[in-house]
């Protein structure tokens, strides 16, 4: 009798005490966040981009170092610094964007997650346009010529629009929290529905994003989950059947039908490496490939991390 109510008592014990955060079982297992206020790890970042439109070709490399910093914790989740410590701009000759990278060294991002580590959102939007703000008087007061003059004209629009700095601020930190949250399951297959930037500016091109886990060791608190990203075709070109329709009507051409544009292909694929035990992104590699008759473009972003 004793031995049959203490298995039961173990039985109940499994059913009503929660996983951990992080939990794993045989076979599932989430992305949590198992940080603890003060803690801090240093994040590399490299982000590249070449693009080929009509035979010209620009390339782009940036690499930013950034310190990131659990400044508090709560019922409700995680209140995060990201830290720009230094930032570098190889490649392009865009003097506005070297101007922006520039404005970014020393700016200190604080964001939201949930309990998971989950990004929420922006918390001092306004402190970031004032860092920027400073940046750009050094800016004005080397202006020149009417080229540069024009040039910080532009940087003020951008840096007084909140949603601008939002997106340019964000950005990087949804790439790298882009899994917090979510259970995995081994040998299965996670399907999220996505959009994609276009990289001509306008709409976004609405995709399916196939997650897997590639492999796990819950011994080792090792996790290495990879992605694939497929475009809805129908409604991708229908987006650039609409852009071209603007384009030849500014020029005072006849509109143009589905056979005159360009099919577009897209490529893009992801790895990251998770410690389960600790919940961070040890690394994380994303590539993208898009083509078109005009356009070829190549993007990619690598987060890695050491912790301090």
């Amino acid at each position: 009798m004793y031995s049959l109510n203490l298995k039961l008592l173990m039985f109940l014990f499994i059913l009503l005490v929660p996983y951990p955060k992080g939990f794993a079982s045989s076979s599932t297992f989430s992305i949590s966040g198992n940080w603890q206020k003060s803690e801090l790890v240093k994040l590399k970042i490299k982000h590249s981009q070449e693009n080929t439109i009509q035979g010209q070709n620009m390339k782009m490399i940036s690499t930013k170092n950034v310190e990131i910093k659990i400044l508090d914790k709560d019922t409700s989740g995680y209140r995060i610094e990201w830290w720009y410590k230094t930032a570098k701009l190889e490649g392009i000759e865009n003097p506005a964007q070297k101007a922006m990278t520039d404005f970014a060294v020393g700016v200190k991002v604080i964001f939201l997650t949930d309990t998971n580590g989950k990004f929420k959102y922006l918390d001092n939007i306004y402190a970031i346009q004032r860092h920027l703000k400073k940046g750009l008087e050094k800016f004005e007061k080397k202006a020149g010529d009417e080229k540069m003059e024009y040039i910080a004209k532009q940087l003020k629009l951008l840096i007084e629009t909140r949603d601008a700095i939002n997106e340019a601020f964000s950005k990087e930190i949804i790439l790298y929290y882009n899994y917090y949250g979510e259970i995995f399951k081994k040998d299965s297959t996670i399907i999220l529905e996505t959009k994609l930037p276009n990289p001509l500016g306008g709409e976004s091109f609405p995709g399916t994003l196939f997650v897997k886990v590639d492999s796990v060791n819950f011994e080792n608190n090792y996790c290495k989950i990879g992605s694939r990203l497929e475009l809805d075709k129908e409604k991708t070109n229908a987006i650039f059947l609409n852009m071209y329709r603007q384009v030849y009507k500014q020029a005072g051409k006849p509109e143009p039908s589905a056979k005159d544009i360009p099919k577009v292909n897209v490529k893009d694929v992801s790895t990251s490496i998770f410690d389960l035990k600790s919940g961070w992104n040890k690394k994380t590699y994303i590539k993208r490939e898009i083509n078109s008759k005009d356009l070829k473009q190549i993007e990619s972003f690598d987060f890695s991390i050491s912790v301090k």
